[in-house]
């Protein structure tokens, strides 16, 4: 953690970009980042830091992926049959659900 933070935290955004699926990837692990959070205390706020990052990083590719088609990367299930946008809520990810293209589909389909 502390080598990430000095660097601007270019391991963890490496880590992400080389995954199969980095909005997915990113998502995940900015939610594990704050659930370590409050258990590892002496590391807290670098677990907070590394959380917020992954975070950024998932809107900013939901810019990218959602600009042609939000419904298709929205609507797409992962391997426990769950659709991104309602793993989006459950990881409490409000920078992504407060993402413009996320909340015109929301619109769109209520």
């Amino acid at each position: 953690m502390i080598c990430s933070r000095s660097n601007q935290h270019k391991l963890v955004k490496d880590f992400v970009l080389t995954s199969p699926a980095p909005v997915y990837f990113a998502s995940t692990l900015s939610r594990h980042f704050r659930a370590e959070s409050s258990r590892d205390k002496e590391y807290s706020k670098d677990h907070i830091s590394a959380a917020q990052e992954c975070e950024v990083m998932a809107k900013d590719f939901i810019t990218v992926v959602c600009a042609e088609d939000s419904e298709t990367v929205l609507n797409s299930k992962d391997y426990k049959d769950v659709a991104f946008l309602d793993y989006l809520l459950d990881c409490e990810q409000k920078g992504c659900v407060s993402h413009p293209f996320v909340q015109q589909y929301v619109t769109d389909i209520w």
